[in-house]
């Protein structure tokens, strides 16, 4: 985001491109979060974590569309 700025004077150019990153970030930070939960055989913070992770994976691939889309 610095980077942009300090390029181009603006931070979001491409506002589906940089929502779409800043729910991966925090999509990545309740997983984290949710890890430390973990403990034992508990399957309910076990599934949770499973189905951020399946849902980040999709949005990165999501993601990489959107940024080629850019690109190119």
């Amino acid at each position: 985001m610095m980077v942009l700025y300090l390029d181009a004077g603006y931070i979001v150019k491409y506002p589906l491109h940089f929502t779409t990153g800043l729910i991966i970030v925090v999509f990545i930070a309740t997983t984290w979060i949710i890890s430390k939960k973990i403990t034992g055989e508990d399957p309910v913070w076990r599934n949770i974590h499973y189905a951020i992770g399946v849902l980040i994976i999709i949005l990165y691939f999501i993601q990489a569309i959107l940024g080629l889309g850019i690109l190119l």
